[in-house]
């Protein structure tokens, strides 16, 4: 099974994403885990033991365009770019942990099976 948790908050947030990721890893240890974080937290968050993957998103530049109801466009272009750069399998689950409209549209555009999280809703 793989999991996708989309931690795209500060860096306290991130350390707060321990707990579930050790959760997940503790109850499917042959989990596939794949954790996107702001990129400047990239290097530390591959130092944690659970995910298998750590990619790190250009937030401050996804952002800028998120504030922007013209530059939206832009942003899914290259939300769509991104993903279509990492060659993703199939995901069964995406954890959305930030309430961010952009998060949760890059959630949906990863076309998991199942979303928990922020929605939106």
């Amino acid at each position: 099974m793989t999991h996708c948790i989309i931690q795209w908050a500060r860096l306290g947030d991130l350390f707060q994403t321990r707990p579930l990721l050790a959760r997940v890893r503790c109850r499917e240890p042959s989990a596939n885990i794949l954790l996107f974080v702001d990129e400047i937290y990239r290097p530390l968050a591959a130092t944690f033991p659970e995910p298998h993957r750590v990619v790190g998103i250009p937030l401050r530049h996804y952002w800028a365009l998120s504030k922007s109801e013209p530059c939206l466009g832009t942003l899914f272009s290259e939300f769509r770019d991104a993903l279509d750069n990492l060659h993703m399998e199939t995901l069964d689950i995406v954890y959305v942990l930030n309430r961010s409209a952009a998060a949760i549209r890059f959630a949906e555009m990863l076309r998991p099976k199942e979303m928990r999280g922020f929605r939106g809703d």
